[in-house]
Formats: C-alpha cells, sequence, structure tokens
C-alpha cells in the first residue's frame, strides 16, 4: 500500500511540476522516506509489545524462566530481522 502511495506521488509530482523539475520531488521523496521509516519502526514496536505480553501471559506454562527468556528473546531477533526485511524492500522501490 505504501509503495502504491510513492508511485501515486510521483505521478502527481511529475503532472505538476513536469520531470524537469524533479529537485522538487527529490525533497518531498526524502519527507516520505523518514515518514515511512517512522510508521514501520511505529507497526514493529506494537507488534513487539503484543508478542512480548502474549508470551508473558503464558509465562506460567514454563518451569525455568531462562527457558522464557530465551523465547523472547529468539522472537525479537526474528521480528527485527522481519523489519529489516521490510525496509529492503521499501528502500529498493
Amino acid at each position: 500500500m505504501s509503495n502504491l502511495i510513492v508511485i501515486i506521488a510521483e505521478n502527481v509530482m511529475n503532472d505538476i511540476v513536469g520531470p524537469k523539475e524533479s529537485h522538487v520531488f527529490d525533497v518531498y521523496d526524502e519527507r516520505l522516506s523518514e515518514l515511512m521509516q517512522l510508521d514501520a519502526l511505529m507497526q514493529f514496536e506494537a507488534l513487539m509489545q503484543s508478542d512480548i505480553l502474549m508470551q508473558f501471559s503464558n509465562l506460567i506454562q514454563f518451569s525455568n524462566l531462562k527457558q522464557f527468556e530465551a523465547l523472547v528473546q529468539y522472537q525479537a531477533m526474528m521480528h527485527y530481522q522481519a523489519l529489516l526485511q521490510y525496509r529492503a524492500v521499501y528502500v529498493s522501490v
């Protein structure tokens, strides 16, 4: 969805200022990129919070706190890798 917004915005800017005035779009694109990164980080934080809360509710099932800590750390690493992949896809477009 966000990649579609970038494409539409680029087409609108080209229609308004023409392709020769692309420096105007460069400034706009830079700001949009900052907003998209902020949005991705907010989504990542919300995902982490919900998963950690869910794992905390399952803490009773673990007889060993170390097992729980290892599971939370593993899931945090997996979500971080997913965020990096999300950003790589966004940057490639």
